[in-house]
């Protein structure tokens, strides 16, 4: 049985270092790489997404739809469906260090239910 959302507190955990692609980590990103690299990001924050809200109590009807919106600063914007019919956004830095200013945030019909913030 589910508690309310106003019943919920934040759940706040630790996150794995989403990986990116070796070959793109250079200093000089090539033509298609930047393009590639902000696709496994989007692709990786989405599961990881995914997880968390799952954790929180609140699965997901289908992928989360993710986007880079800086691919060389991390930052992305996904949206999905809970399964029981209510909005649920995933928003934040995935290069944020512990402790930074700006951690991934996962909200249900506007309310905050988890805060992600990645390992030192």
């Amino acid at each position: 049985m589910h508690r309310s959302i106003a019943d919920r507190p934040a759940m706040e955990t630790a996150m794995p270092r989403i990986p990116s692609l070796a070959l793109c980590g250079s200093l000089v990103l090539l033509g298609g790489c930047a393009t590639m690299m902000s696709s496994t990001v989007a692709k990786n924050a989405g599961a990881y997404g995914a997880q968390w809200f799952e954790q929180a109590g609140y699965p997901l009807a289908g992928p989360l739809q993710c986007q880079v919106l800086e691919a060389t600063a991390g930052t992305v914007n996904c949206s999905g469906t809970t399964r029981s019919g209510e909005a649920a956004v995933m928003s934040g830095d995935v290069n944020a260090p512990a402790g930074a200013g700006n951690p991934l945030l996962g909200s249900v019909g506007g309310r905050e239910v988890f805060r992600v913030r990645a390992p030192q």
